[in-house]
């Protein structure tokens, strides 16, 4: 199993990636800020929504709670700031991609992590596809 895992902060109310860069003193692995185009076909379609990422997409395969623990590390000591984010109108999400081989098509996700996810705000969501497709 293949997983990449990605903690957001998004804003539609008028914060900005770039604020959460300076606060979080984390370099995201994307940001994108509101009022700026979304695509180069049609550069008149802006966003109305700033977002800032941090993703773990690690090139073997590796069980998702250690994708996840990844980026715990690093989010952890900042979980206080992150907390005044969501305050000031952010909010967090989780995404975990997970890719599986034919035939299998399961994985877990440890009690332990679990429980230091629930310690950021957001919720958790999970994409699974088989390689095969």
């Amino acid at each position: 199993m293949r997983a990449i895992v990605s903690y957001s902060l998004i804003n539609d109310a008028g914060g900005t990636a770039a604020a959460v860069t300076e606060r979080l003193g984390i370099d995201p692995s994307a940001t994108r800020e509101a009022g700026l185009p979304v695509s180069r076909v049609d550069p008149s379609i802006v966003g109305s929504t700033a977002s800032w990422s941090l993703t773990h997409s690690p090139a073997d395969e590796v069980r998702l709670s250690e994708a996840i623990e990844h980026l715990l590390y690093r989010l952890e000591p900042v979980a206080s700031q992150i907390w005044e984010l969501v305050a000031e109108g952010y909010s967090g999400r989780w995404l975990c991609t997970l890719s599986f081989p034919a035939g299998e098509a399961a994985t877990e996700l440890l009690r332990e992590t679990t429980q230091r996810v629930l310690r950021l705000p957001g919720d958790l969501w999970i994409d699974f596809y088989n390689e095969s497709e």
